[in-house]
């Protein structure tokens, strides 16, 4: 027996409104900060090849090159890593304290899970809604939003 199963649903941009749905949610939110993480091998490795035969040669590496362009692809998902947990108001709190810091010392608004990077095009963050947004140049696009069913039995 299966207690719940999370769908997820891909949505283009002009589908749901950031704005909207955030006034819906409640502040202090917990968001999750996923980033695509390069092992350190394969800095050497795109050094010896380039940018253009890197990209070609290593799946992971062509879907960093894409994302930081802004260019979102539902596959690149299973190539990020969740490498902080952020507690703030909002996508935009989020995205300043994964830049500056939280506002004071010894404030504990982020915990880092691995090494990141600051946030920046292409990252990825899920907030407690199962919403998932993609950091674009300029403000978020929401990219797929998890759908829990309840008591599914097979």
């Amino acid at each position: 027996m299966i207690d719940s199963i999370t769908l997820s649903t891909i949505y283009s941009s002009d589908q749901l409104d950031y704005n909207s749905l955030m006034e819906s949610k409640e502040t202090n939110m917990k968001f999750e900060v996923y980033q695509i993480q390069l092992p350190e091998w394969m800095y050497n490795e795109i050094n010896r090849l380039g940018h253009a035969k890197a990209a070609e040669s290593f799946s992971t590496y062509k879907a960093h090159l894409d994302t930081t362009m802004g260019k979102w692809n539902p596959i690149h998902r299973a190539m990020y890593t969740k490498v902080a947990t952020v507690q703030a108001n909002s996508l935009e709190d989020v995205f300043r304290i994964g830049n500056i810091g939280p506002y004071e010392d010894g404030d504990e608004s982020i915990e880092q899970h691995t090494p990141m990077h600051s946030i920046s095009v292409g990252d990825l963050v899920r907030d407690e809604d199962g919403v998932w947004f993609f950091c674009e140049r300029m403000g978020w696009t929401i990219v797929f939003v998890e759908t829990k069913i309840k008591d599914f039995a097979a």
